[in-house]
């Protein structure tokens, strides 16, 4: 799946995701100057969410949040480029 919108004075979110076996990749740009949560499958197996190659509680500019029926939930705190991973 690929997606790009643009959001009036806000600007372009891109988005592009693949599942690989039992792993689900999205790659995600979001504006600069704005959040956003981001919903992703449950992972099967606990730390199963990473950013990159980390966990996000690591990070400083994402926040993991409860789940919400079968989604694992980040908050994103910043504009930019992220890669998110789910197995």
């Amino acid at each position: 799946m690929s997606g790009r919108t643009t959001i009036p004075s806000v600007g372009v979110l891109q988005l592009h995701g693949r599942k690989e076996g039992d792993l689900f990749h999205l790659e995600v740009t979001i504006p600069p100057n704005t959040t956003a949560r981001i919903y992703l499958p449950e992972p099967k197996h606990k730390g199963g969410v990473k950013i990159g190659f980390e966990p996000p509680v690591e990070r400083s500019d994402v926040k993991p949040m409860p789940a919400e029926n079968g989604f694992a939930v980040i908050d994103v705190k910043a504009g930019g480029s992220y890669s998110f991973e789910t197995n």
